[in-house]
């Protein structure tokens, strides 16, 4: 299957007049009726467009210590009304 990258970013219309946003570096199915529609938004797909995710780690690794417990809630004592 063909990719294609969005090329800037911008806001147009398609074919049938539907507001499309396009971000840059974004990947698109070169088959899109979209991208065949308007290829000037496009360029071809490169190797470096790429980028890997970062997927946080949902549990500690042997020996992490990470934080117990929720922040604590700030409040406000300007608001009492103690007289």
């Amino acid at each position: 299957m063909a990719h294609v990258v969005a090329a800037a970013n911008c806001t147009t219309a398609d074919q049938n007049g539907i507001r499309v946003r396009l971000s840059e570096g974004v990947v698109w199915d070169a088959n899109d009726p979209f991208v065949i529609f308007r290829p000037d938004l496009f360029r071809p797909l490169d190797s470096g467009d790429r980028q890997t995710r970062s997927v946080e780690q949902a549990t500690s690794a042997p020996g992490e210590r990470r934080k117990a417990g929720r922040p604590r809630k700030i409040t406000d004592d300007t608001t009492s009304t103690e007289s």
